[in-house]
């Protein structure tokens, strides 16, 4: 009761209305990775900083597109073969499989540099700090480090979402050599440590998306070492050429073959980023409480391997530290 200091006629008003909780967005990804540009609509840079966007169309406008693919394409008297560079494009498949609002940091452009620098990815990581409306973090680009650069950045992301308090990280376990079990265990021995792991999820294995690679036809060099001609009445190639293909091979069967081939290159991509897109299309037409399984994946063709669901019960069943591992499936219609 209320201490009354002196006499009077006190009003006390008590509020028939609850105290109400208001609402906040869910699954709101914070992503930083290399881009082709990042520069925003008035000419300013957007390098370095967290930009908020809503959309693909956005994100392109501001980062730019997918990186264009460098293609050889060498000519035998046997099969044709490619080589080819992989390139994932995380944001198509945040946003083909429910994604929406989220934040990018472009840590640089990766038409300037060869390598991918752990340096820049963690400030970038340290930039999402700023921002109150991100509750989940992504680093794609993590895959691609050394061993000695993916477990500390895999350990700021759990740290700064520990930090934080209202944020999950979104982690890959690289596929490499081995058994599933043996690089889940990896994973777990090398690439996480102890502290934080319940502030986020790792994914496994990588995915075989339905996009294909971009490239246009002077990203594509020919080396022919076969000992007839290119086309009938020509000679071989001594040198590689690249150029539109009918201006190079009047005969265009040659070059639809390698078109063909090309196209048979489908993007290989770690499933975390899929993974954002997935937790926001669960909120948004399930709910908060509903855990992102058993979903499918759009523009997911499956994973790299098919692991049996028994492999990932043994590959969890004697973990004490509690680092667990999340397991993609094929699941049937």
């Amino acid at each position: 009761m209320a201490n009354y200091q002196t006499p009077g006629v006190y009003i006390r008003e008590e509020s028939k209305i609850p105290p109400s909780v208001a609402a906040v967005a869910t699954a709101i990804p914070g992503f930083v990775g290399y881009t082709l540009k990042a520069e925003l609509a008035d000419g300013s840079s957007a390098a370095g900083k967290p930009v908020r966007i809503t959309s693909l169309l956005e994100y392109e406008a501001i980062f730019g597109g997918p990186y264009e693919q460098a293609f050889t394409a060498t000519l035998t008297d046997g099969s044709n073969a490619t080589t080819i560079s992989i390139s994932p494009v995380p944001m198509q498949l945040f946003y083909a499989n429910g994604g929406g609002t989220c934040y990018v940091v472009s840590a640089g452009s990766y038409t300037d540099t060869d390598a991918i620098a752990h340096g820049k990815l963690k400030d970038g990581l340290h930039e999402l700090e700023k921002i109150d409306e991100i509750t989940l973090i992504n680093i794609p680009e993590i895959v691609k480090l050394a061993i000695a650069d993916r477990k500390p950045l895999n350990e700021a992301m759990l740290d700064h979402c520990a930090k934080m308090e209202n944020r999950f990280a979104l982690l890959d376990v690289l596929q490499e050599t081995g058994t599933p079990f043996d690089n889940a265990q990896d994973f777990r021995n090398k690439e996480v440590g102890i502290d934080n792991l319940k502030f986020g999820a790792a994914y496994y294995p990588e995915l075989v998306t339905t996009l294909r690679h971009f490239y246009s036809d002077d990203s594509v060099a020919i080396q022919d070492n076969r000992t007839t001609g290119v086309y009938p009445g020509g000679s071989t190639l001594d040198t590689v050429k690249k150029g539109d293909g009918s201006a190079i091979f009047p005969d265009t069967t040659l070059y639809n073959q390698i078109t063909a081939e090309l196209d048979k290159y489908l993007v290989k991509l770690y499933p975390s980023s899929s993974m954002a897109g997935t937790y926001a299309r669960v909120d948004a037409t399930r709910g908060v409480w509903k855990a992102p399984a058993n979903m499918y994946f759009a523009n997911g063709g499956g994973p790299c391997w098919i692991v049996p669901v028994g492999v990932y019960a043994l590959a969890n069943a004697t973990v004490d530290s509690g680092a667990l591992t999340d397991g993609l499936e094929t699941l049937e219609k």
